[in-house]
C-alpha cells in the first residue's frame, strides 16, 4: 500500500481533481435545454473543465464538427500530456488512446472504399499526434482500393492480420471482418502490456476490465445476430472476439440458441453480470457496454489505494464525457433533448 501511494499518489491526487471538473448532470440538463451549436459552444467556453482548451473558438461561427473536432483534440491533448507525465515501466498502458484513434482511421479511410468513394478520406487524427503512430497518413489519404489501404499500413502491428483476411470476388472484406481484426488486435496488446508491464494489482484490473469488455461485445453481436440474422450463425459466429471474462464460450452459443429475446434475456441475468442487466431496460443492447465501462471506472477511479489503473479510469471517464457531449449537440442541432431522442448519454440520469 505505501508503495502505491508513493508511485501512485501525485497522479491520483491529479486526475481526480480533473474529475472534479467534468460537467454534471445539471450541466448537461442545461446544455439538453441549449437552441443552437453556439449557445452549446458557449456554455462550454464558460465551464472550469473546458474553457482553457476551447479558447480561441468563436461561439457564434462555429459549427458541429468543428466543436466536435476541438472535443476530441482537447481529449487526446490530455491523453498524452498525462502519459508523458506517467514516463514510467508501464506507460505503455497509457498509449491504449492512440491504438483507438488508429482503429479509427483505418475503418474510417475503409468506409469510404467500400462505399464506393476511395479518395474522399481525409485524416481526422490531428498532426501533433501522428507521431506516435506507425501508420503512412499520407498514403492512406490517397487509398483508392484495398490494397494501398495495406500497404499504407504495413509498418504497424495489426498488418499481419489485416492482411490474412480472405477477400471474396469483390476484392474487398466486409466491414465487419475488419473491425473484428482492429478489436482483437486491441485486446491482445491490452493482455500482452498486462502481462509484461504492469504490476500485479493493475494486471488483475486490467484483466477484469478487458474481459468485461469483450464479454459485453460479443453479447451485443450474438443479440444483434438473433434479431437481424438468424439464420446465419455459423457466418457471424467467427466474429466474436476470442477473449472472455466472466462468461465462456459454451454460455455464448447457448445464449444465441435461446428461443426468443426474452429468454436471452432472462440469461443473461443469471451471469455475473446481473447486477448491470438489471438495474435498467436499455433501448439497445450496446448501451451496456457504455454503462459497464462507466461504472467500472467510477468504481476504480474512487478506489482508496491508487494504482496504475486510477488515470487509466480517468481517461475512460473523459472520453465518455465527450462521447455525451456530441450525442447532446447533435439532439441540439435538430431541435431535440436527449431523452425526446432516446439518446443514451452514459453515467447521466435519464431525466436529461
Amino acid at each position: 500500500m505505501i508503495r502505491e501511494l508513493v508511485r501512485y499518489g501525485g497522479p491520483a491526487a491529479k486526475v481526480r481533481a480533473l474529475y472534479g471538473k467534468c460537467l454534471t448532470a445539471e450541466d448537461f440538463s442545461a446544455l439538453s435545454a441549449m437552441k443552437s451549436v453556439p449557445d452549446v459552444t458557449a456554455y462550454l467556453m464558460s465551464h472550469p473543465g473546458w474553457r482553457d482548451s476551447l479558447t480561441g473558438l468563436d461561439p457564434q461561427e462555429i459549427h458541429r464538427n468543428q466543436l466536435e473536432d476541438a472535443l476530441r483534440r482537447e481529449m487526446l491533448s490530455e491523453h498524452f500530456r498525462i502519459y508523458n507525465y506517467m514516463s514510467s515501466s508501464g506507460a505503455e498502458i497509457y498509449l491504449q488512446p492512440v491504438w483507438r484513434a488508429e482503429q479509427d482511421e483505418i475503418l474510417s479511410c475503409y468506409s469510404y472504399i467500400s462505399t464506393g468513394r476511395p479518395g474522399e478520406y481525409t485524416p481526422g487524427l490531428p498532426p501533433d499526434f501522428r507521431k506516435y503512430s506507425k501508420i503512412d497518413f499520407s498514403a492512406l489519404s490517397g487509398c483508392m482500393d484495398w490494397g494501398s489501404l495495406l500497404s499504407s499500413v504495413s509498418k504497424t502491428e495489426f498488418y499481419p492480420m489485416l492482411n490474412s483476411l480472405k477477400l471474396p470476388e469483390t476484392g474487398l472484406p466486409d466491414v465487419a471482418s475488419v473491425e473484428w481484426v482492429m478489436q482483437t488486435y486491441f485486446f491482445s496488446r491490452l493482455y500482452s502490456v498486462a502481462t509484461r508491464r504492469a504490476d500485479r494489482k493493475t494486471r488483475k484490473t486490467l484483466e477484469s476490465l478487458a474481459g468485461g469488455q469483450a464479454d459485453l461485445i460479443n453479447i451485443s453481436r450474438i443479440m444483434r445476430i438473433k434479431n437481424f440474422f438468424p439464420e446465419a450463425w455459423q457466418d457471424y459466429a467467427n466474429l466474436l472476439l476470442p477473449f472472455s471474462g466472466q462468461v465462456s464460450p459454451a454460455f455464448l452459443r447457448d445464449l444465441y440458441a435461446a428461443p426468443d429475446e426474452d429468454g436471452a434475456f432472462q440469461m443473461l441475468l443469471q451471469t455475473p453480470y446481473k447486477k448491470l442487466f438489471s438495474r435498467m431496460k436499455f433501448r439497445y443492447i450496446e448501451e451496456y457496454y457504455y454503462d459497464f465501462l462507466y461504472e467500472f471506472s467510477r468504481r476504480m477511479l474512487r478506489a482508496p489505494v491508487p494504482s496504475a489503473f486510477t488515470v487509466i479510469a480517468y481517461l475512460c471517464l473523459k472520453e465518455i464525457e465527450v462521447q455525451n457531449i456530441i450525442k447532446t449537440t447533435e439532439c441540439v442541432r435538430y431541435g431535440k433533448t436527449p431523452g425526446s431522442a432516446g439518446v443514451f448519454l452514459v453515467g447521466v440520469s435519464s431525466a436529461v
